[in-house]
């Protein structure tokens, strides 16, 4: 058996067997990869590319970069790249041989006694501790004074004390300037004074200029500095364009999208449809809805008027109420003035006078209006002895007894023949009858309201009945039939139980059923049952089979009727031939099948094949035996003719098996039609099925 290259799921081919078990191993591995690709696309997580992943697993690691791996920068090493030059290069020092001498680090030394007096110049400072003093000559040098001096370096012992702006002490070079003694006039335009340095005496224009060339630099930058756009923090305010129902608005700068809390304040060139819209910059059509998120309707948005929304959720969202309302001028109080969505409305509701209203046999009407003054209604004398209980007339309840509901106690009576008196207490509706004072009747009359119509355990209104009680299920009395009809004798009664639940039967013996004499063994099909008689008749039967499909040219996707087998008896055993054929020439795939059906419309599938290209194809069968008892087919003598022999008609079972079992569920005791089903039949070659012979059934 094949299986599919990704998932490994199994193909049958045509000479497998389907196992159910494949099939539901197939659904398993389709569920478990469904679902994974569903899980897959449900996630928010943005899921990489191969080529993004590749890039991120070569990316150095968070660490301190080191000699042997990548990683980050620390800070000294930042501070130590920030001071070299820029454009600078390793430099690698060379060595040198000779009077002067380096390393590779950059230091030279002068090899000791190569300089000679010639090599001095007669200019040079030299030390005077670089001099030797061995020679006579400059032994008294240090006791001389300046003034002897016509070369070198005056020790600090021999400087005089300096006074003034600067000044020293005697036998010292350290100088120190006098506070307070440098002015404006001593510092150069050009000077750059730490700001520390600067005293808060004030700072002068000069001071102020240099500030201002700082400062001036920082506006630069800012003044480069590309536009802001923030249509939240700074709303923008727009006419439109569009229809009432799409309002259309260019912003300028044009937004990247409408962010949550865009804010615009819109100026419509027309009325607005019902449910409007606005879309700006062409970035898609937002609804426009009041501050409660109401869409709006017809005529809303007036022209001309300014609305100011902000983007909330889905909607462009009113930033106020503002005044609303679908009140028109008859709904206002005359002279008063309210704001709607139509605009200010002045009313003309008209302002009335009430007064006293007199109740009488007509309406006394009031004209429509707002009523300032108030309006009285007489009152009315109502006796509450006339008025029914539980009735108000002009606030007096009744107090009139309402005997409509009072249950009849003890003034009953009925005469068995069909009349029926009930008695109540004198109420708000009758007259005293002959049951006493207070005591009215109604007389019902009738003739049914007797014990023959009542069961015998039931008493109405003191009326007991008469008519049998018969349990849940009775035995008929006896049968009868005249080549029609049957009849059911039963005793007279009530057919239910005592309880009033239940359905009634009536239970017929299996005598008492078969009351036609027809209903015998002999006259029943073998196996089958009917009112406790079981069949022993065995239909056995005879005919001649010669049909066919209609050969070359036959219409594709079609089913063609070869014979039947009626329902009933064991066996049905064919003896003849069945043939079908295929001939390719030269075209696409054709095929033809062999089917039987049952009853209920149920196919299985016995034999069949395609075949493509030059292929030509014939199959013969002498016929089958089919064991209705045992659900088993079983072929005869079969011939091939197949050129080239491809194997595709090697078996005669396709649904059923090598050992010709019928498949559960299809009816084996019910009428059989075997068919031809032809598919792709072309016009090119032909494609057929016949059946010819003798079919014996019982």
């Amino acid at each position: 058996m094949k299986t599919t290259g990704n998932l490994g799921l199994k193909k049958p081919e045509g000479t497998d067997n389907v196992d159910i078990a494949d099939i539901n191993g197939n659904m398993d591995i389709l569920d478990t990869a469904v679902k994974t690709v569903q899980d897959h696309t449900a996630d928010t997580v943005k899921h990489i590319t191969a080529a993004e992943r590749t890039t991120w697993n070569a990316k150095a690691s968070t660490a301190v970069a080191t000699t042997a791996a990548a990683g980050l920068m620390d800070a000294a090493d930042k501070a130590k790249l920030d001071t070299v030059a820029a454009g600078a290069n390793k430099y690698v020092h060379p060595n040198h041989t000779g009077d002067i001498t380096s390393t590779g680090d950059g230091v030279t030394s002068i090899a000791p006694g190569v300089i000679v007096d010639a090599d001095v110049n007669s200019a040079a400072a030299i030390a005077w501790s670089k001099l030797s003093k061995s020679g006579a000559s400059l032994a008294d040098l240090p006791t001389r004074s300046a003034a002897d001096l016509t070369s070198g370096t005056l020790p600090a012992a021999r400087l005089p004390a300096a006074t003034g702006d600067v000044t020293s002490p005697a036998g010292s070079n350290v100088f120190t300037l006098t506070p307070g003694i440098i002015v404006d006039a001593d510092v150069s335009n050009a000077a750059q004074i730490n700001a520390t340095k600067i005293g808060t005496g004030g700072i002068t224009n000069t001071e102020f200029g240099y500030l201002d060339g700082v400062t001036g630099n920082i506006q630069w930058q800012l003044d480069a500095k590309s536009g802001i756009i923030d249509y939240v923090r700074q709303p923008a305010y727009s006419l439109t364009a569009g229809t009432g129902a799409t309002y259309t608005v260019t912003l300028t700068p044009a937004p990247a999208s409408i962010a949550e809390g865009f804010g615009i304040t819109i100026v419509p060139h027309i009325v607005n449809a019902a449910n409007p819209t606005v879309n700006i910059n062409g970035l898609g059509a937002v609804a426009l809805k009041d501050q409660k998120g109401v869409a709006y309707a017809a005529g809303k948005l007036l022209v001309g008027k300014p609305y100011m929304f902000r983007k909330v959720g889905t909607d462009f969202l009113a930033d106020s109420a503002g005044g609303s309302g679908n009140a028109v001028a008859g709904d206002i109080r005359a002279g008063k003035t309210a704001a709607t969505d139509a605009g200010d409305v002045i009313g003309t509701l008209p302002v009335q006078t009430g007064g006293t209203v007199t109740p009488g046999p007509t309406a006394q009407v009031k004209a429509a209006g707002i009523y300032d003054t108030a309006i009285t209604v007489a009152g009315v004398a109502v006796p509450a002895a006339n008025v029914l209980a539980g009735t108000t007339i002009a606030g007096t309840p009744g107090t009139m007894p309402n005997r409509a509901n009072d249950q009849p106690t003890g003034y009953m009576w009925a005469n068995g023949t069909g009349d029926f008196a009930v008695g109540f207490p004198k109420g708000a509706y009758l007259t005293d009858s002959g049951f006493g004072a207070g005591i009215a009747s109604v007389l019902l009359q009738d003739p049914d309201f007797n014990p023959a119509n009542i069961p015998e355990d039931i008493n109405i209104f003191g009326l007991q009945g008469g008519i049998p009680r018969r349990g849940a299920y009775t035995n008929a009395l006896s049968t009868g039939w005249d080549g029609n009809q049957v009849y059911i004798r039963i005793p007279g009664g009530v057919y239910q139980n005592n309880s009033g639940q239940g359905t009634p039967e009536i239970v017929l013996s299996a005598a008492q059923a078969r009351a036609d004499g027809n209903i015998v063994p002999s006259n029943i099909r073998n196996g089958t049952w009917i009112y406790g008689t079981l069949g022993t008749l065995m239909p056995v039967g005879h005919s001649t089979i010669s049909t066919g499909t209609p050969g070359a040219g036959a219409p594709a996707s079609d089913w063609y009727e070869l014979f039947r087998i009626p329902g009933g008896g064991r066996y049905a055993n064919m003896m003849g031939s069945i043939n079908w054929g295929i001939s390719g020439n030269g075209q696409t795939k054709q095929g033809v099948f062999f089917y039987m059906r049952d009853e209920a419309g149920m196919n299985v599938k016995l034999h069949g094949g395609y075949v493509t290209g030059n292929y030509h194809d014939e199959i013969t069968y002498s016929g089958f035996y089919l064991d209705k008892a045992e659900r088993r087919i079983t072929t005869y003598a079969t011939s091939f003719s197949v050129t080239p022999d491809t194997g595709n008609w090697s078996r005669w079972y396709t649904d059923i098996g090598n050992n010709g079992a019928i498949p559960g569920g299809f009816n084996t005791n019910g009428q059989i039609i075997f068919y031809c089903y032809i598919e792709n039949s072309l016009g090119g070659g032909y494609t057929y099925m016949s059946a010819n012979g003798e079919l014996v059934y019982g």
